[in-house]
């Protein structure tokens, strides 16, 4: 269940970039951010990797109270974090001029996709978080 909501976090992710394209006259910033750093490939793996990239990350949230798959969950994730500064590095992303000219066009599309990024963080983090918080019980001798 957690993967196939991670693949509707990327599907979203990828159709708010995608609208934000404008046909090639619009920016590609959230696409690269998003997929991160499988976008460094290009393009068209930026418009396709998010909801797979997301989906891994999201499958394997369920299983992150186990060592490997915690160990596995972060590095992904951190890999993902430390990638997105060097989004506009790329040509294909460092698209400013027009970031600038459909934040004057549709502000509220720009705003629409860095909401759904940042919410899908956070839910990311808050269910990680919940599922690995250790209680407060003494110390048991087994």
């Amino acid at each position: 269940m957690a993967s196939i909501i991670g693949l509707l976090y990327g599907l979203s992710l990828s159709a708010v970039g995608g609208l934000l394209t404008g046909a090639g006259h619009g920016t590609y910033i959230l696409l690269g951010i998003a997929s991160a750093p499988i976008s460094f490939l290009g393009i068209i793996f930026s418009l396709v990797s998010p909801p797979l990239l997301w989906g891994v990350i999201c499958g394997l949230l369920p299983y992150t109270s186990k060592n490997p798959q915690r160990r596995i969950f972060i590095s992904v994730v951190v890999l993902h974090y430390a990638s997105v500064p060097f989004v506009i590095f790329f040509d294909a992303y460092s698209d400013l001029k027009y970031l600038h000219k459909v934040w004057q066009a549709y502000p509220a599309s720009i705003i629409a996709g860095v909401s759904l990024y940042f919410a899908g963080q956070v839910l990311i983090w808050t269910y990680y978080l919940s599922k690995n918080s250790y209680k407060s019980q003494p110390y048991r001798r087994k």
